[in-house]
């Protein structure tokens, strides 16, 4: 396409211009999507969840806690209550505590337990580069 611009007619810069502003165009309707809670979650991140635990790589129980950071953005132990109510605060505790070793949560800041989802560790980034390639956000690896 660069080869059309190079005729230096109007018509060839025009068509070249087109084509860029419609790349140009195309990449900021992906990054107005990913800023869509609810297309992020359903699409990308709940996905990069599932595709952890189905490797193993996480519980179900750990998939169940990060579904809840995601749909809340952050989270406390308590709010682990619904998600487990046969375990006790120090069952669900030892839970959080387990995701925060493994580095698949973080504190919001230093010294809080209010937590929010790392998809930055190693065995999560891998879903989300496996949902946005389903997503058509990033090509293969080719």
């Amino acid at each position: 396409m660069l080869s059309v611009a190079d005729e230096g007619t109007e018509e060839s810069l025009e068509n070249w211009c087109t084509y860029v502003l419609a790349g140009i165009s195309r990449e900021l309707k992906k990054v107005d999507k990913l800023t869509n809670k609810a297309f992020l979650n359903e699409k990308i991140l709940f996905p990069a969840i599932q595709f952890s635990q189905q490797r193993q790589y996480i519980t179900a129980d750990e998939a169940k806690i990060l579904r809840l950071a995601c749909e809340q953005g952050e989270f406390k132990t308590g709010d682990l209550s619904p998600l487990f109510p046969k375990q006790t605060a120090n069952q669900r505790t030892y839970q959080v505590k387990k995701l925060l070793d493994n580095h698949f949560i973080l504190p919001i800041r230093e010294n809080t337990r209010i937590y929010i989802p790392n998809f930055a560790q190693s065995y999560l980034i891998r879903g989300v580069i496996q949902a946005l390639r389903e997503n058509d956000f990033i090509g293969g690896l080719d």
